[in-house]
């Protein structure tokens, strides 16, 4: 009979697609130009683009794009920034200074902020494994004039796995992508506000939204491959990964990203020779 208990990870591969989010940037001023007034599709109502099955929506004031899934981060990657290329073309008929940002945050002048979609923040809730509970929202004051872009990696499984399983797939996205990232996306801003670690939304039993990633960790597709390379490679051990540093995924978190309890990961994981550097 097989034991309930043990996690069914081992046994379980997945595929890759993804929602990233951008802004938009006048690279004459180096103000941040809302894409309310340009961007057609919604959440309900993407709008396809000449990149097969992608299309774009309106996010606050960002561009996100939406891809299909596939087997390999670097197919997705090479989806993502064709996508780019599309936009920032389509965008020089706007204003040939208009491009999209790789940036997990911007500010933006009152005048960029005036719709009701630019003061829109979260279209449903997420949650947090550490914290057993929604994950938290900024208010309004604090947001001001910051608005942040989301690198969200969507997984499918090749089967359904419990509830627990995918918590403790989520923690694997923290060890070997979430928790390194802060090395690579510097943008602490993003981190005040959202991308707490193992912020997830569960699809269904075999879809998982990761969304503690920024939309900057798009320049570091090295980083990405190899975090979901060491993820597949680890995923057999995952009650011996728990032991050693669940607690401290959880403490990061409770401390949103101190630098000094990364620091002391960091050393564990370098210990063990699975850090994720690259």
């Amino acid at each position: 009979m097989k034991d309930k208990n043990k996690s069914n990870l081992a046994d379980v591969d997945f595929i890759i697609g993804g929602d990233p989010e951008f802004p938009c940037i006048d690279t004459a001023t180096g103000r941040y130009i809302s894409l309310v007034p340009y961007v057609e599709g919604t959440k309900y109502k993407p709008h396809p683009i000449p990149i097969p099955k992608c299309a774009q929506q309106i996010d606050n004031v960002a561009i996100e794009i939406t891809t299909p899934p596939v087997p390999d981060y670097w197919i997705y990657k090479d989806i993502v920034d064709q996508c780019i290329e599309h936009t920032n073309n389509w965008l020089k008929d706007i204003n040939p200074n208009y491009k999209l940002d790789i940036v997990s945050s911007a500010r933006y002048e009152p005048e960029e902020l005036e719709s009701d979609i630019a003061m829109l923040f979260g279209c449903e809730p997420s949650y947090s494994v550490y914290r057993n509970d929604v994950s938290s929202r900024p208010r309004a004051e604090e947001v001001g004039d910051l608005r942040s872009f989301g690198y969200h990696i969507h997984y499918g499984f090749t089967k359904r796995i419990n509830k627990q399983d995918m918590f403790d797939f989520i923690f694997l996205n923290d060890l070997f992508l979430g928790m390194p990232a802060v090395y690579k996306d510097t943008d602490w801003d993003r981190r005040r506000l959202y991308g707490n670690l193992s912020d997830y939304r569960i699809k269904s039993s075999s879809r998982v939204e990761y969304r503690t990633l920024g939309a900057g960790m798009h320049k570091y597709p090295e980083f990405i491959e190899n975090g979901i390379r060491l993820i597949k490679e680890n995923k057999h051990k995952i009650e011996q990964l728990k032991e050693l540093f669940y607690d401290d995924l959880a403490a990061i978190d409770a401390d949103n990203f101190s630098l000094a309890l990364c620091d002391e990961l960091k050393e564990k994981l370098i210990e063990h020779k699975i850090f994720n550097n690259d």
